[in-house]
């Protein structure tokens, strides 16, 4: 389940990008965000992902506070940037690396993983 609750962010210069989005997303359902650009979307995504923190309002994913415990929501979802330019600068074991340690995984078991 995602639920966000009243998320409101305000960026430098007192740029209002969210104003208190709320909505709730239950467990097997699908739903699509649609907006024109600039609408606050990738905003709204970024705040669900622990990526990017609200000027006030919460979220929670599978009943975890992201606010709270941004690291255990990151562990338990998976999302994919409008932009994978990080990606495009790593070499093919440095990704692999970074996904494994993403999920705690440890240094042995991933080196034996990627090298078998």
């Amino acid at each position: 389940m995602i639920t966000a609750d009243n998320i409101v962010k305000i960026y430098q210069g007192n740029v209002k990008a969210l104003d208190g989005v709320s909505f709730s997303i239950e467990q097997g359902e699908v739903c699509g965000y649609l907006g024109a650009n600039g609408a606050g979307k990738s905003t709204t995504i970024k705040i669900l992902c622990g990526m990017l923190l609200p000027s006030s309002g919460g979220a929670h994913i599978n009943g975890i506070d992201v606010l709270e415990h941004p690291n255990e929501v990151k562990r338990s979802i998976g999302y994919v940037p409008e932009s994978g330019a990080l990606f495009l600068s790593l070499s093919p074991y440095d990704f692999l690396e970074f996904v494994c340690r993403m999920y705690d995984i440890g240094k042995e078991v991933y080196d034996h993983r990627i090298h078998s």
